[in-house]
This record gives C-alpha cells, sequence and structure tokens, in this order.
C-alpha cells in the first residue's frame, strides 16, 4: 500500500498496547492513513501515461475494503473503475497472506514495469524464510533493485522480524531478541 501505518502504530502506543486487532480495524475504516511523500502523485503521472497501478495489500477482504477504498480515493491514489485493481488477501482465490498469486494474476494481463513495497515479501517469497535464503532473493535480482523494484523503508513491522528473532517466546523474550539483533554487526 502507498499509504503508511505510522498513525496506527502512534495510536496503539497512546492506547498501551503494541498490537490490538479492534484498534487496527477502527483505524482502517476510518481512510485516515496518511500517504507515503510523492507516492500519489508517481502513481497519478504513471496513469496520465498509460500504466495501470495496482494495490496488493494483505488488508483483509472484505472488513477492510471500503476503509481502504476510501483512504486511497482521499489521497487521490489513481483507481480504474474497470479494473479491480485493490488485490486484498482474503478476496477471491487470494486466500492466503501470500502475494504471489496476485502479483501474477497482475502479471498474466500485463506488463509489470515495478514493484514498490516495504518487506521482501512485496517482491518474491520470503515468507518464513531463513536470513540466509532471504539474502540469496535479494543476491539473485541485484540487477532489478532500484530499476524494477523500489523498497520503501519500513521501521514499525515487517517479516524480517521472524527471520531475525522467531516467532517462540513471550513477547519479553521477543523484544529482547529484536534488541540483540539489532545490536549485532551483520
Amino acid at each position: 500500500m502507498p499509504a503508511h501505518s505510522a498513525g496506527f502504530e502512534a495510536r496503539a502506543t497512546r492506547a498501551g498496547t503494541t498490537y490490538d486487532t479492534d484498534l487496527w480495524n477502527q483505524w482502517v475504516s476510518e481512510g485516515a492513513a496518511k500517504s507515503v511523500p510523492g507516492a500519489a502523485e508517481f502513481l497519478a503521472y504513471a496513469k496520465s501515461r498509460g500504466v495501470t497501478p495496482f494495490y496488493i495489500t494483505n488488508r483483509d477482504w472484505p472488513d477492510e475494503e471500503e476503509g481502504t477504498m476510501k483512504n486511497l480515493v482521499r489521497l487521490g491514489y489513481p483507481l480504474d473503475p474497470g479494473v479491480d485493481t485493490l488485490l486484498m488477501r482474503g478476496e477471491g482465490a487470494f486466500k492466503s497472506s501470500d502475494k504471489g498469486p496476485r502479483r501474477a494474476h497482475v502479471a498474466q494481463s500485463y506488463r509489470v514495469l515495478l514493484v514498490a513495497g516495504d518487506d521482501l515479501n512485496d517482491f518474491a517469497d520470503a515468507r518464513d524464510k531463513a536470513l540466509a535464503e532471504r539474502d540469496a532473493i535479494v543476491d539473485a535480482r541485484r540487477d532489478w533493485w532500484g530499476v524494477r523494484w523500489f523498497l520503501l523503508p519500513n521501521p514499525m513491522y515487517g517479516s524480517f522480524e521472524r527471520a531475525a528473532i522467531g516467532t517462540d517466546g513471550t513477547p519479553c523474550e521477543r523484544l529482547q531478541r529484536k534488541i540483540d539483533a539489532l545490536s549485532k554487526d551483520r
């Protein structure tokens, strides 16, 4: 998504929680996320040149579709009324959080010029892969970065955390592993 969740993260912090489903759903329904600077303008320019932007997100369909669409419209992101360009998790055949089938769906009918995302899974199947496997994915497409693939930094969350610190243990133990991982020279 070309909007970021920093507003939600701030709201969760003020509420004294790291993540809360009800709080998340409320935030999404408001359609109040802020845009990544320049993203709406860039995509509007691309649309003016005949490009069809697609938005592939792991937000849940149908529960989060209305708020997400409201947000895209409010921020001025180009949409195509004749094509479903908002491809959400759970929509139609897209049951899993794996974005690969949605990318393939787009590629069946469109030539993909570039992909922008904030997680390696936006570009390739990297879910639950170890750090070395993720490094291999990045290295295998070395020539695509900054040319066809554009990574937008997301300091809030991402699949990189599972690869670096795992999923077992208490929240405090995972936080300590995150601190330890961030302290290491890699």
